[in-house]
């Protein structure tokens, strides 16, 4: 079948005006702190991406590393990022190193600083149907699905994952009013699982385990979102066997390319909007 290849650039052509837009009702320069404890390669890379794409919005990004093991540390600075106006979102790299109090140091962050949608409140919100901001993945994997433009009402959307990172805000985010897909949400302990993902409509894979899902896991016209970013022998590959499944998909992401394209962006998005919100 014809399987459309969707990339990330594509995405980014409805996605760039409107952060412009957002930044042209700005009179100042947007700042975002990132927060990096301890050393870590892939935080490092992440946060170059970041601070590469903020400065072609000309968005200043803070940098903030910390060689210590004790939360009080960490959540001191946060508390002064979160009275300081100029900045307008706070980013907590992950994993955090052993010894660091993870929920402590999201519960510090101002909700309305919280680009990333990791407060508890934020996430409350997004439950609720009132999402005040999107985790940037969720969001990047939302703008995918409003380019493809294939109504979801109704749709089968399985997710393979549940973390509150992509899954679980994700499964909340299409099942709200007006979306209304039906959501399966899976996991490691799923049973069954191709059974599952070849009644799916719309598969969405964020496992982190790299060729996850072949062909055997997918019906024809399926619009496949590969979510996963993984490292093997010096290759950057997704959870799916891309190859294999776009014989398939009527839609496909690649890895790389694909979301993680879209992901640094929309925390642009994020971080633009919450000026709004606090006006």
């Amino acid at each position: 079948m014809n399987t459309t290849v969707v990339t990330g650039d594509q995405v980014l052509t409805q996605l760039i005006p409107r952060i412009t837009q957002c930044m042209e009702g700005l009179n100042f320069t947007p700042k975002l702190a990132t927060l990096m404890v301890g050393d870590n390669p892939s935080i490092r890379s992440y946060f170059r991406s970041i601070k590469k794409v903020a400065q072609k919005y000309g968005i200043e990004v803070i940098e903030l590393t910390w060689d210590v093991t004790d939360t009080e540390t960490v959540q001191h600075t946060i508390e002064q990022l979160n009275s300081d106006i100029d900045i307008g979102g706070i980013l907590i790299g992950e994993p955090l190193p052993k010894g660091i109090d993870r929920t402590a140091l999201v519960e510090t962050i101002s909700p309305t600083k919280d680009v990333d949608c990791m407060h508890p409140y934020n996430l409350g919100l997004l439950m609720a149907g009132r999402p005040r901001v999107l985790p940037s993945t969720v969001g990047s994997v939302w703008e995918i699905l409003q380019f493809i433009g294939v109504p979801l009402t109704g749709k089968r959307a399985v997710i393979i994952g549940r973390s509150l990172v992509v899954g679980k805000p994700l499964a909340m985010l299409l099942l709200q009013k007006g979306v209304d897909a039906t959501v399966t949400v899976c996991h490691s302990k799923t049973e069954q699982l191709t059974d599952i993902t070849r009644e799916a409509d719309i598969l969405i894979v964020a496992a982190g385990k790299p060729h996850l899902i072949g062909k055997e896991h997918v019906k024809r016209g399926t619009i496949v979102i590969d979510v996963g970013i993984n490292v093997v022998a010096g290759k950057l590959v997704g959870d799916v066997k891309f190859d294999e499944v776009c014989q398939l998909a009527s839609y496909i992401t690649p890895v790389p390319g694909g979301v993680g394209k879209v992901t640094t962006h929309y925390l642009m998005y994020n971080l633009v909007k919450s000026y709004e919100h606090r006006r």
